[in-house]
């Protein structure tokens, strides 16, 4: 990617988070997600209701991802009307693991049931729900050009798959390249996919070894590479 291309896309962004072009999509919406034990309540505020929707959908649901277990999404709500004015809903949710972050997602379906993303001013479309003490990634650390460090994902253990390009960690990690971390913080979408932003790392306890949940199926098996 071209320097040129790296300023657009980033006064493209800009645009995006300024709300610049939010009347144009319908929805515009933000979340938080608070935790109580493994009871987790969202708030979902929709800023922008009064546009219309894209042609076809229908509704919205919630939707959950359990990372650092190999387990499938969890569809939290019915399928809920679109809603036409501005305002916040609440979902309670309680998750099945203990002890795991999750990301909710937030998306629009149509008739078919097909599933898809709804606007965010800023990228994105899920909240990060981190319920305990646990990483928001475990992975091996990995430095490009003695410069920089990232955290590539155990690719076993089905944690979101992490930028490399995005990244927000620290030079500190780089004497440790190679390593097995847990990384603390809150789960981002970036340019190129999932980081965190970083409240703190540890070297892991634990080895990038065998997943959770051993049960398969097809979609356990798509949500590792999503």
């Amino acid at each position: 990617m071209t320097r040129r291309t790296l300023v657009l896309v980033s006064i493209f962004s800009m645009i995006l988070a300024s709300g610049v072009l939010a009347d144009e999509f319908w929805g515009a919406v933000s979340a938080t997600a608070d935790c109580v034990g493994d009871e987790v309540q969202l708030a979902v505020t929709f800023n922008n209701a009064e546009v219309e929707p894209e042609p076809g959908w229908i509704g919205w649901v919630v939707d959950r991802r359990v990372m650092g277990a190999c387990v499938d999404d969890v569809q939290v709500t019915d399928v809920m009307p679109l809603p036409t004015v501005n305002g916040t809903i609440y979902v309670s949710d309680t998750l099945d693991i203990s002890g795991l972050p999750a990301l909710y997602y937030l998306k629009a379906v149509d008739a078919a049931g097909n599933r898809h993303q709804i606007y965010w001013p800023q990228r994105g479309w899920f909240v990060h729900a981190v319920c305990a003490d646990v990483p928001a990634v475990r992975g091996v650390v990995r430095v490009e050009n003695e410069s920089f460090a990232w955290v590539q994902e155990c690719p076993d253990q089905c944690w979101a798959g992490q930028s490399m390009f995005d990244t927000q960690l620290t030079p500190d990690l780089i004497p440790y390249e190679g390593q097995i971390v847990d990384v603390f913080g809150e789960v981002r979408l970036g340019m190129e996919g999932y980081y965190v932003i970083p409240t703190g790392w540890q070297i892991s306890p634990n080895e990038c070894g065998p997943v959770l949940v051993t049960e398969s199926s097809w979609s356990a098996v798509k949500g590792r590479f999503r």
